[in-house]
């Protein structure tokens, strides 16, 4: 049987987690999905259930900002493998703000960075 596989955040490679509760979509804590669970989760993909998109209004600065919540759903897709460790390299998230959004996110480095993270969005 293949182990499942994890999911990384905003620490780089350390850290993989599988049936992951919440995720830092962006490392400042501006977006973050929180997932009440999943309705699956095998070695091909994973996909939520419950799950409630966090959004930082940054008014009147981050810092002192309040959170608008929406529903939504994480799937994650495209395994790979990095040191026998197999991984998700891409998230959709959907949800609703006036109309159906979807963005895809792929697990990356910007130019010049050095550790990876949830590159795409909007």
């Amino acid at each position: 049987m293949t182990a499942r596989p994890v999911v990384y955040d905003c620490d780089g490679w350390r850290h993989g987690q599988a049936r992951i509760r919440q995720i830092y979509v962006t490392c400042d804590a501006s977006v973050i999905v929180t997932v009440a669970g999943w309705k699956y989760w095998t070695a091909v993909s994973a996909r939520s259930r419950g799950g409630r998109l966090l959004v930082n209004t940054c008014q009147p600065d981050c810092a002192a900002g309040h959170y608008r919540k929406y529903a939504s759903t994480l799937i994650f897709y495209r395994a790979r493998s990095r040191h026998g460790v197999r991984y998700f390299t891409r998230m959709r998230l959907r949800y609703r703000h006036g109309r159906f959004r979807s963005y895809v996110y792929r697990w990356g480095r910007y130019p010049g960075g050095t550790l990876p993270v949830w590159v795409g969005g909007p």
